[in-house]
């Protein structure tokens, strides 16, 4: 599934990718999960974009707080979270409470990494969208109408 993934993401040159967890109720194991999340923050990264976790009520990351633990573990630049207010509401009132402590700034700024996540940018005159690249001339430019 990962190189279908990442084959269509060097055909659509997309901002980002989500990724959701198992909602089918398997176990959920902080340490194999943030390996995991770091393999295919790499790889997305390599391909120039980032992937965004997108939590779920009803899975095994459920809660704010796990997917934040989660990605933390992980500290891959190329990996972030998504916010879904349904989720969150659907989680209940501790799940608000616990947007307060989402980072607004990623982590792999307050360690000290020299290696920043690819980040869209607007080019002035010509509006194309530009994904940051991970590598000399993997940056990829799509015209916006």
């Amino acid at each position: 599934m990962l190189d279908l993934l990442l084959r269509a993401t060097d055909v659509l040159h997309p901002h980002h990718v989500k990724v959701g967890p198992d909602i089918h109720g398997g176990p959920y194991d902080l340490e194999t999960y943030a390996r995991e999340w770091t393999r295919i923050s790499q790889a997305f990264g390599d391909a120039g974009t980032v992937i965004a976790l997108e939590f779920m009520a009803f899975s095994n990351i459920p809660t704010v707080a796990r997917a934040v633990e989660l990605v933390r573990a992980s500290g891959h630049p190329a990996g972030g979270l998504m916010m879904d207010m349904w989720h969150i509401w659907r989680g209940g009132a501790e799940q608000v409470e616990q947007i307060a402590d989402v980072p607004l700034e990623p982590d792999h700024r307050r360690r000290g990494s020299t290696t920043a996540p690819p980040s869209p940018r607007w080019t002035a005159p010509t509006r194309r969208r530009c994904s940051g690249a991970t590598s000399p001339g993997r940056a990829r430019c799509r015209s916006r109408g």
